[in-house]
């Protein structure tokens, strides 16, 4: 047991603690997630976690009982949760020793960012610099090393909440492929290829872009694209190296799936003294109070409870509308034309590319149906004895290591062979065939193919890039 969970147990002698985000969820009712509760895990000695639910005074006197070198806490992002805007922003600094100010890239997206969320209020203060202005909304929290430059923008005074972090991934990954797709069409004397408007994925924007990134960052210094408060030469900073030395997006875009564990402000990873602490490099500018409980609150994605006049960014008929959560009615901003939602909306009415999981909305006033948060997993056209059989093997699997117990998220069929089942598996079951061991934040899926009685395990990290499966009998 570690210090921490001591120290909740004497405090909050009734608080529950499991080890298995379902059987927090099976305790919970309508009325907890009503109250504004904050939803946390632990991180343990041997990597596991435990999980448990917080009111936001809680959590601070929690913060001022724990020593600071055993908080070890991340914040649970259910798919019930309105959020904020949130990007966790990463590269490694030996395969990226070519960027001598790792700045860039960071201002460069925080300013786009604000642009796009403030575009239909925004307004221009000449005699200000922009960054300063955008800080007033963004706090910038960083956790570098002398290996890895890491810092996660939380858009602390919000200006629109998101339907939940899965609309706001969408949102990301479309504003993401908006400005790559904008770098290729854009001509100069020194970048000038040819390219065809197709549907393109952004791996296949960025396997363009590849060859072009030094040229573009050292003198496309004044081009522009849509937005001119940031070059095209700034913009080039979000594509790095992996350790692969291929080039990815500085955006982690695996940190919006179903119950994202995020880790909380002033807080370090089990074994590390990398404090996730306010930038020195990017000051939070709020001219009210900045003191260490306000920044705590403000750093919180899920806690909403001050931003309730808020409108709602929501997906509806793939189609992003606005919604404000006390009134039923839906509305595009379309009256404003640079607003950047409509050329979002345009990409996802022309591209065909983004993984939609379905055409409405899960944003209703007032509603919660948290009881799908964690809902048993349903296997497709498997008859009793098959669905038995595959899910006795995988469960089997993804338990056979006490330290890193996996549950099964859901099993789907193939969608080109249907001989293929796939179980898509949650919890600390993260193993990759490719690294032999298992990955620290990543998820996997276990593929059986019913005839060939074979499986394999699909690791989705996007750095492993597993492409080439190893098929193992059963």
């Amino acid at each position: 047991m570690t210090i921490l969970i001591r120290i909740i147990k004497y405090i909050f002698p009734s608080k529950l603690i499991t080890h298995h985000i379902c059987d927090l969820v099976n305790q919970l009712t309508e009325q907890i997630v009503k109250k504004n509760y904050i939803f946390l895990s632990i991180e343990n000695e041997n990597k596991t976690r435990q999980f448990f639910h917080s009111t936001i005074e809680e959590l601070i006197i929690l913060y001022n009982h724990c020593p600071r070198n055993e908080r070890n806490l991340y914040e649970i992002i259910f798919p019930t949760n309105l959020v904020k805007t949130y990007i966790d922003f990463e590269y490694y600094i030996d395969n990226n020793l070519d960027i001598n100010d790792h700045c860039i890239g960071a201002n460069c997206f925080l300013k786009i960012l604000h642009y796009t969320l403030n575009s239909f209020t925004h307004k221009e203060d000449p005699n200000e610099n922009y960054i300063d202005i955008v800080l007033q909304q963004f706090l910038v929290l960083e956790a570098s090393t002398s290996r890895k430059i890491s810092y996660h923008f939380i858009h602390a005074n919000p200006t629109v909440l998101f339907e939940n972090n899965m609309t706001l991934g969408v949102f990301i990954k479309i504003l993401l492929h908006v400005l790559l797709t904008s770098i290729i069409q854009h001509k100069c004397s020194h970048f000038n290829i040819p390219f065809k408007l197709q549907k393109y994925s952004t791996f296949d924007l960025i396997t363009i872009l590849s060859p072009h990134i030094i040229t573009l960052r050292k003198h496309c210094t004044k081009c522009y694209t849509f937005y001119s408060y940031t070059s095209i030469s700034e913009i080039a900073y979000l594509l790095v190296m992996n350790k692969q030395n291929q080039y990815i997006s500085a955006i982690d875009l695996n940190v919006y799936s179903k119950n994202q564990q995020f880790r909380l402000y002033d807080c370090v990873k089990r074994g590390q003294n990398n404090f996730l602490r306010q930038s020195p490099y990017f000051q939070f500018k709020q001219s009210i109070d900045n003191s260490y409980d306000t920044l705590l609150k403000k750093s919180i994605i899920t806690y909403n409870v001050e931003h309730s006049n808020l409108q709602v960014v929501y997906l509806e008929n793939n189609q992003f509308k606005f919604k404000y959560t006390d009134t039923q009615t839906g509305s595009l901003l379309s009256q404003h034309n640079q607003n950047i939602f409509i050329i979002l909306n345009q990409y996802l009415k022309s591209h065909s590319i983004f993984e939609i999981s379905n055409g409405k909305s899960s944003f209703q006033k007032n509603q919660f149906n948290f009881s799908q948060i964690y809902k048993p997993y349903t296997c497709i056209n498997l008859s009793q004895q098959e669905e038995q059989k595959y899910t006795a093997f995988v469960q089997k699997l993804i338990t056979s290591d006490e330290n890193h117990l996996g549950c099964i998220q859901s099993c789907v069929r193939g969608t080109y062979n249907r001989d293929y089942l796939i179980f898509n598996i949650t919890g600390n079951y993260r193993f990759c065939p490719r690294k032999g061991s298992h990955h620290k934040q990543n998820k996997i899926a276990v593929m059986i193919d019913t005839n060939k009685q074979i499986y394999t395990i699909r690791c989705k990290d996007h750095e492993c890039n597993n492409i080439s499966l190893t098929w193992n009998s059963f």
